[in-house]
């Protein structure tokens, strides 16, 4: 699988030597997140490069993904006191675009049997294969127990519904910070984010103290595809 090698590639890190992060990485084979119809070759969904799953989207390469699960997982032991002791936080979080989601159901799997996260995007049809791939890899009951659902939902909005969150992550570009969705997390509810004009991001961890007071961690720069509505993602098709 390659998240298992992702998981090997990444060992430097002082995060990745628990097992239970490991179990995460390598919990969900890429290949069931990446419809056929889009590769010349099988195999294809294992080279370190974005992919194309349809309406205008991606999926991240493959080394992306394993660094926005890291950063991920780090703002959730943040924002849960002893959640890397135990590894099953009463934890709500958000994922806004939901075509990043390949890492939504390993990363979820060993977590999150006691919590439950969303994950949402505007587009009906890529809402459908985010559903059709959690199930496909082995972990319906995710679905099934309400722990992981997928919704239709515009992104720039949040999902003020289930608000408050413990961690929000944005899976697109944002120019700036979105203080509508910040406005749903907890109090010391953690944003992690690519924030920036578009193509030259920065990965940042955004720490909500109060409604007045944000903290911000700079993390990396990053190349997103942008946060937009679902006409402006369409457009081109």
């Amino acid at each position: 699988m390659v998240l298992e090698i992702e998981a090997i590639l990444y060992l430097s890190l002082e995060l990745l030597h628990d097992s239970a992060l490991m179990r995460i990485f390598s919990s969900v084979d890429r290949k069931y997140f990446i419809p056929n119809s889009y590769l010349e070759n099988p195999l294809d969904v294992y080279m370190d490069a974005p992919h194309y799953i349809g309406f205008n989207a991606t999926i991240s390469a493959p080394h992306m993904a394993c660094t926005d699960s890291i950063k991920l997982v780090i703002a959730c032991i943040s924002a849960i006191p002893n959640a890397r002791a135990t590894f099953t936080p009463q934890l709500q979080s958000i994922r806004h675009r939901i075509w990043f989601g390949s890492i939504n159901s390993p990363f979820l799997f060993p977590i999150y049997q006691n919590g439950r996260t969303i994950g949402i995007d505007h587009i009906p049809e890529l809402v459908s294969q985010s559903i059709s791939n959690v199930a496909e890899s082995g972990h319906k009951a995710l679905l099934d127990g309400n722990v992981l659902e997928f919704l239709v939902a515009d992104g720039r909005d949040g999902y003020a519904m289930e608000s408050p969150y413990d961690v929000i992550h944005i899976g697109a570009g944002v120019s700036e910070l979105p203080g509508k969705i910040v406005s749903q997390l907890k109090p010391n509810g953690i944003l992690v984010a690519p924030i920036g004009p578009e193509g030259h991001q920065i990965f940042q961890v955004i720490t909500k103290i109060s409604q007045q007071k944000v903290t911000t961690k700079t993390i990396t720069a990053v190349r997103y595809i942008p946060l937009t509505s679902a006409n402006g993602q369409l457009a081109n098709r």
